[in-house]
């Protein structure tokens, strides 16, 4: 790569124990500038040879598929491109979607709505937006742990008043509360 150009990564990670790790996540790109060309590109992970292909941005935008593990490299960016990357359907299918670039805390900003996640930055450096999908640590049970002690406590004062109940009916039929009658 010369200085003039950088290569920009999009890495795909699925995570939970719901998050399903073949399922191909959509991906559009637009970068600020109307870059119309073909790009060669990289398609890196899940166990097989990295693939050269290229990709085609039409009025600066492209699409393109990664699933667990996957990440796609466009090669030979103009410096200073800003760009946006958008994540499509994985919000609206259960999943909580976080970016980030690798390694920083910085250098570009996440917006989310009902149905995309978007990751905006400028191409200063060689880059790599990491896309993590997380679903469901948990199945969903319908109970709430933040309420069981209460629940618990209530059981067991119904329990103890219906035992009260019970005993006392009990006494009074064997001829009081141990009283004697003379």
């Amino acid at each position: 790569t010369n200085t003039g150009a950088y290569d920009l990564t999009i890495e795909k990670t699925v995570d939970g124990s719901m998050g399903d790790r073949e399922k191909p996540f959509d991906f559009t790109i637009t970068v600020s500038e109307a870059l119309d060309g073909v790009y060669n590109c990289t398609l890196s992970g899940q166990g097989g040879q990295p693939q050269e292909t290229t990709i085609t941005l039409d009025n600066g935008e492209a699409t393109f598929t990664l699933s667990h593990g996957q990440s796609f490299t466009i090669k030979g960016l103009p410096v200073g491109t800003e760009y946006t990357i958008t994540e499509s359907g994985a919000v609206s299918d259960g999943y909580q979607v976080t970016a980030k670039i690798e390694d920083s805390d910085n250098n570009g900003t996440m917006t989310r709505s009902s149905d995309e996640t978007q990751f905006t930055g400028t191409l200063d450096q060689e880059t790599t937006v990491i896309f993590t999908n997380k679903k469901g640590e948990a199945v969903p049970t319908g109970i709430r742990l933040d309420a069981l002690p209460w629940l618990l406590a209530l059981l067991c004062g119904l329990a103890g008043c219906t035992a009260l109940c019970v005993t006392g009916k009990t006494r009074r039929r064997k001829g009081g509360c141990g009283r004697t009658h003379g």
